[in-house]
């Protein structure tokens, strides 16, 4: 307002000095008391010109002005300007407060091989003085949700494809590896946002409210947990026909495997997987000597050529 003031005071003064010359040059100088009115006049008129088109934002508000329907210059909270009549006008004001932004991702896979799923929570406030010139009248046209917007997806490829991707989950739940990715993401979201006008602290701008283990986890470890006794139970069924089977031929066991794997498969209609044997030892012969148990100078697995036709009814 003392500026306006100060400016004002000048062109009234400007204004007057040409009016008593003009007035002298005219009626002489005995006629300045007749002058007096008419001076005034003239500075309660333009104290009301002043009044009516000064204008100054709101606490804390940025005021934007168009001049010709076109961008002309932004207005400081504790400023004060007189708007020059249909030709400059308010566009808006864009609030200088702090506001907030909360992103949730899902599955954030480390560099350990775990995903997380996590909670962030951003603290930012907007101030166009910062825009860039390629990007200010882009920014211009926000109405307010484009802000938090272009903070999620700018925070979503810093979370996912920088920072996590360089730790580990034993280093996340440590006091000081958070700290450290807490000033890390404030500062790569604090660098991309700020072209656009939106201010983040770089050191604590971004704040990890929440980060748990994906469900994947959790599956994996009831998994991991109920595998051990569920493979005691199928040991001990199976026991018993491990038992019978070292009692009877060789090829009669392998028979009766078969049928009790092959009745298996029908109950719960799932085909297991077999590990087989290397073929590279059996193509040279050493797998198949070395695999050789001699009992009573005698080898169980029968010389190649001497099995008989028939002998194996499943295996053809």
């Amino acid at each position: 307002m003392p500026k306006v003031i100060a400016k004002l005071f000048v062109v009234m003064a400007n204004v007057s000095v040409g009016m008593i010359w003009l007035w002298v040059a005219f009626f002489g100088k005995d006629s300045l008391p007749c002058l007096a009115p008419f001076l005034l006049a003239l500075v309660i008129l333009t104290a009301k010109f002043v009044w009516r088109h000064c204008y100054r934002p709101q606490e804390n508000h940025l005021g934007v002005i168009y001049r010709f329907g076109r961008f002309h210059r932004f207005v400081d909270p504790e400023e004060w300007t007189v708007l020059i009549p249909f030709w400059e006008r308010v566009h808006r004001e864009v609030s200088l407060y702090m506001r907030t932004v909360e992103a949730t991702f899902k599955k954030v896979e480390l560099r350990d091989g775990l995903a997380i799923d996590m909670r962030l929570k951003v603290f930012f406030r907007t101030d166009l003085r910062l825009t860039t010139r390629e990007n200010l009248l882009q920014v211009l046209k926000f109405e307010g949700p484009e802000w938090p917007e272009m903070i999620k997806t700018s925070l979503e490829d810093i979370v996912r494809n920088q920072v996590f991707l360089e730790s580990t989950y034993e280093e996340i739940v440590s006091q000081r590896k958070s700290r450290e990715i807490k000033k890390r993401i404030s500062r790569e979201i604090s660098m991309r946002m700020r072209g656009f006008g939106i201010v983040i602290n770089e050191e604590f701008g971004a704040m990890p409210v929440d980060i748990q283990p994906h469900q994947t986890y959790f599956e994996a470890v009831q998994t991991s947990r109920a595998a051990a006794p569920l493979g005691e139970a199928a040991l001990e069924r199976l026991r018993p026909v491990l038992n019978e089977l070292n009692r009877i031929k060789h090829e009669d066991a392998r028979t009766a495997f078969l049928l009790e794997l092959a009745s298996k498969i029908a109950e719960v209609k799932d085909l297991p997987e077999i590990v087989m044997p290397s073929m590279d030892g059996n193509a040279t012969g050493e797998g198949r000597d070395a695999k050789r148990i001699l009992r009573g100078g005698k080898t169980i697995y029968p010389e190649p050529g001497r099995s008989q036709q028939g002998k194996y009814p499943l295996a053809e």
